[in-house]
């Protein structure tokens, strides 16, 4: 569990704290200021435990009008998700966060841009974003490697489609 989402579980904890002993706080502090501190405590566990810009899978499209491209699913929220169908040369990693300070291997966080992409939710074309791949995920380092690798989308190489498909 993050940092983030750890906070968040902290407010709902004292909100339902407050709960349970309404009636004690509301005769010290009042009944007005222990209804705004429930709500607001709910609130800002609400804002804390969200997900956003996570990326759940990534996949390979093989068929239909998307074929080739990759399909990445992207959680918009902790209960919804959008997929977005990008071409390969349009998905890159940025950097990559590791720690092998916690006696485990390959902790890694990517953080991963797209561009030229069709996002579903808006309607509109994106020229460029960026989302998390979490370390807590099972992973085909061949393929993510080529997924992830820097391309330079203004030097045409013939060997690119290729690889592609090999990777396929």
């Amino acid at each position: 569990m993050d940092p983030k989402r750890l906070t968040g579980l902290g407010f709902f904890g004292l909100a339902g704290m407050t709960y349970a002993y309404f009636p004690y706080i509301a005769q010290i502090i009042g009944y007005n200021i222990t209804m705004l501190g429930l709500s607001g405590t709910t609130v800002a566990g609400m804002i804390y435990s969200k997900e956003s810009n996570i990326v759940n899978r990534i996949e390979w499209v093989t068929e239909g009008e998307n074929n080739g491209k990759l399909r990445f699913n992207i959680s918009t929220s902790p209960f919804t998700s959008k997929d977005i169908f990008v071409d390969q040369r349009d998905a890159q990693g940025v950097f990559s966060l590791s720690n092998d300070d916690l006696g485990e291997a390959n902790i890694e966080n990517n953080v991963v841009r797209l561009s030229n992409f069709h996002d579903p939710e808006t309607g509109e074309n994106v020229l460029e974003d960026h989302f998390v791949l979490p370390a807590i995920a099972w992973r085909d380092y061949n393929t993510l490697d080529w997924v992830l690798a820097i391309k330079h989308n203004e030097i045409e190489d013939s060997t690119e489609a290729l690889f592609s498909d090999l990777m396929l």
